[in-house]
Parts: structure tokens; sequence; C-alpha cells
């Protein structure tokens, strides 16, 4: 959400794909090190990692309204994602609740 409004505040050209690349890289090598991640480093590094996608993934229309309209369906669609797994983890730990 952070990086489409980065877009609809008209930022330029971004180095977006090369911090996604360095993110994918770090999370890969803590991974093959087996090394635990330390709880203050994980939110922070899903937040740039979620502005980096959002920021490379510019709407590729003529208009700046069309443009707004899809960033907008695509906050929605976020949003509508989002909420189906948070009812999907309450149901699964109210069946787990009444299956004791």
């Amino acid at each position: 959400m952070g990086g489409l409004a980065a877009i609809a505040l008209g930022t330029g050209g971004t180095r977006a794909p090369l911090v996604l690349l360095g993110v994918a890289a770090i999370c890969r090598l803590s991974i093959a090190a087996a090394l635990p991640v330390p709880q203050a480093l994980v939110w922070p590094v899903a937040a740039v990692a979620g502005a980096a996608i959002g920021l490379d993934s510019p709407p590729d229309v003529v208009s700046i309204q069309l443009a707004y309209v899809i960033m907008l369906g695509t906050w929605i669609g976020a949003v509508i994602v989002l909420g189906s797994w948070i009812a999907a983890s309450a149901i699964l730990v109210l069946a787990l609740r009444l299956a004791r």
C-alpha cells in the first residue's frame, strides 16, 4: 500500500527491482545459513519488500485518472484478500477450540 501511495504521489523511476533482489538475497542467505532472524528485523524487511513491490508495479495506462482507478482497485483487492485470510484464520482457531 505504501508503494502504491508513492506511485500515486508521482515518484519517478525507482530502484525497486534492485531492492527486491537484495531483500530476496538476504532472505535466501539467512535460510541457507540457518540463521535465526531477529524479531526486530521481520517487519522492517517485510515493509521494505512490500513498498518495493508496489513501486515496481505501476499501472500501464496513459491517463492518470485511469491509473488512480486501477490503483484503488488493487488496494481494495489487497484489503479483501487480507480480510479473507483473517476470516480463514479465525475459522481455523474456532474449529480447533470446538474440536476439544
